[in-house]
């Protein structure tokens, strides 16, 4: 694994290969073979406002080495002097392959990240397809524990563990599916591992159950979650004793009673292997690139959003903490005034009639004056006459 800030893309992969995949906010996603064409690769092209997640994922993914974990082969600092990377956006573009606003200006340099690619997709889509039974759930309970094993083993800890981030590759035998632990944007280096427990207990118990991965039940309530587990998952199996073992592993995860390194070598789990019927294979490899772009579109906006509420926090000072609240507080203001902004940005495009040209103000009605005061009316003046007024009395002769 080599790093490098001057090497050009094409020192490393061969740009004739290059599919792309897909666009996001982090950037672009393409897949391509390296130099010597001995592995498809995934290459994201980041922009590099996004360097701070990229050292990040970089730092701690390129330090795990592991069977179970997918390789970060490559970052390097890309720059397309030559616009050849920018003539195949465009192309990807003009043919459909990206779809939605086409950039005014590409950037002439991008960090790029290349991965191993995982041509069998995440444990999620088997799990939505039903293509997961109690052998496929316990291989990849063991495999992703030795992965994270080995993670807590160097002090470091992953903090996203999920049916997303748990992806699939088929095996060179062909006869099964290697499981991989993906994406360390939000890894750090701790000694806390409850935390990760969790999140696998959550990740097994979401497979085993097809729920969706979004709350985790409390504390309180994981006793009752974990028998319905015990009673209801992946029922199609009849496997009731590795059911059980399964069950187990999540109650002790979430009790924080057990070790990566004790699931991952349990006896209930030593010979399982994910497999799923040959028949399925082209389906599944098509949805894996399918799904990488919006995978990491996802993963982006999760990290931008930690990464941003880290920055407030270490605008906090330790001895006030009403400052950070206050900063947090401005922060979540400012999105909601972007959400509106973006709501009337939307509803400015809704189809109607167009609307006239703004109009001068001295064209605008004027308000109705007041009403008049109801005051007596003076008499009218008489007309003047030569001789005396009938209306003024006349003198009195003596």
């Amino acid at each position: 694994m080599e790093s490098s800030a001057s090497e050009q893309l094409q020192n490393y992969c061969d740009l004739k290969t290059v599919e792309m995949l897909g666009k996001g906010a982090y950037g672009f996603v393409l897949t391509c073979f390296d130099k010597e064409h001995t592995q498809k690769v995934v290459v994201k092209l980041q922009s590099p406002r996004w360097a701070a997640v990229a050292a990040q994922e970089w730092a701690h993914g390129s330090q795990c080495a592991h069977d179970h974990i997918v390789s970060h082969l490559q970052v390097l600092l890309h720059y397309d002097g030559k616009s050849e990377m920018e003539r195949k956006i465009e192309k990807a573009f003009d043919d459909g392959v990206f779809i939605g606003k086409r950039p005014k200006i590409l950037p002439d340099r991008y960090v790029c990240m290349v991965l191993e690619y995982m041509d069998r997709g995440t444990a999620q889509h088997l799990s939505k397809e039903g293509l997961l039974d109690l052998e496929g759930l316990a291989a990849i309970a063991r495999q992703v524990s030795s992965a994270l094993a080995f993670i807590h083993k160097s002090k470091q800890t992953h903090n996203d563990i999920k049916p997303e981030n748990i992806l699939l590759r088929k095996a060179a035998a062909g006869d099964h599916l290697v499981v991989k632990l993906a994406d360390f944007g939000l890894a750090q280096w701790s000694v806390e591992r409850q935390r990760d427990a969790e999140l696998m207990a959550y990740s097994l118990w979401c497979l085993g159950l097809d729920e969706p991965f979004e709350h985790m039940p409390s504390k309180p309530e994981r006793p009752a979650a974990a028998d319905r587990f015990e009673g209801k998952a992946l029922l199609k199996d009849s496997r009731q004793d590795l059911r059980s073992a399964l069950a187990k592993a999540v109650r002790d995860l979430w009790a924080g009673s057990t070790e990566m390194a004790v699931v991952a070598a349990s006896e209930d789990f030593c010979n399982a292997q994910l497999t799923i019927h040959h028949a399925k294979h082209t389906e599944v490899e098509a949805n894996a690139r399918q799904e990488i772009p919006p995978r990491l579109e996802r993963q982006a906006k999760l990290w931008k959003a930690v990464h941003m509420a880290n920055i407030v926090r270490r605008w906090s000072h330790a001895d006030c903490p009403r400052t950070g609240s206050c900063l947090l507080l401005s922060t979540l203001c400012l999105y909601r005034f972007l959400e509106v902004c973006c709501a009337i940005s939307l509803l400015s495009l809704s189809p109607s009639p167009p609307s006239p040209l703004p109009l001068p103000l001295s064209s605008f009605p004027s308000p109705p004056p007041p009403p008049p005061l109801s005051l007596p009316r003076p008499p009218l003046p008489l007309p003047l006459s030569p001789g005396p007024s009938p209306s003024l009395p006349l003198p009195i002769d003596n």
